[in-house]
């Protein structure tokens, strides 16, 4: 239990060391474009799983690198267990959009290299306007071939727990005709939500083939997703 404790420690130490001046690192790639600004960003994501790796003794797995396309876009729709797959999936697949709640980009040094990204920031005051937004937005950045990243159950969720997979995700992919990636992982067991301590061990990703969204409802995908992800979890 030591050995974690101080392996926690020393992890977000290593974090906020590294986080703050690279945040102004990230203000600096603002001239550049976006795929350029998002390779010299997401070094902070490399640093970090493998600074994890380090001191917390996590590594991680992947299976079905394959099926993942050469080009976009789509949309990767994951399960949601912790802040690892926040951080990792962002160096693991095509320069992603993601989603965020826009007070995110207020916080000093982490959100000003994250706004470097351009991400979806909604305005969550109102459930109606925040969804207008992230269908309005989403199809902007889908049609100039940017892959999208949700997490359809919205929340982290423990890894032996199941909850609700939200529409939104699906509706999307159906109303642009957009394939579905679905990822499948355990990150919850090893670094657990809501908690400091993180455990030693081996994450699990599981990438599936991409789903077709012709011909389907969002009804009916998000249940194809859902099932998935669940099974492969």
């Amino acid at each position: 239990m030591l050995r974690t404790v101080t392996g926690s420690c020393l992890f977000y130490l290593g974090l906020v060391l590294v986080t703050i001046p690279y945040s102004f690192i990230a203000l600096l790639c603002l001239p550049f474009p976006r795929k350029t600004r998002y390779k010299i960003i997401t070094l902070w994501n490399r640093f970090i799983i493998s600074w994890l790796k380090i001191t917390c003794y996590i590594s991680w797995k992947v299976d079905g690198l394959e099926n993942i396309p050469t080009k976009g876009p789509y949309i990767v729709m994951s399960n949601h267990q912790s802040a690892w797959e926040t951080i990792a999936f962002l160096t693991l697949f095509d320069p992603l959009v993601i989603i965020l709640k826009r007070e995110l980009l207020w916080i000093p040094f982490f959100g000003w290299a994250l706004s470097m990204l351009d991400p979806i920031a909604l305005d969550r005051g109102s459930a109606r306007q925040s969804l207008k937004q992230l269908m309005r937005e989403a199809k902007k950045r889908l049609n100039n071939s940017e892959c999208l990243i949700i997490f359809p159950e919205g929340t982290r969720v423990s890894p032996n727990k199941e909850s609700d997979y939200k529409l939104g995700g699906a509706v999307i992919a159906c109303d642009n005709n957009i394939p579905v990636l679905p990822v499948a992982h355990d990150a919850g067991k090893y670094w657990p939500r809501k908690s400091f301590v993180k455990k030693p061990g081996e994450i699990k990703i599981t990438i599936g083939k991409a789903l077709d969204t012709e011909l389907i409802t969002p009804k009916e995908l998000n249940k194809k997703i859902k099932d998935w992800i669940e099974k492969h979890k």
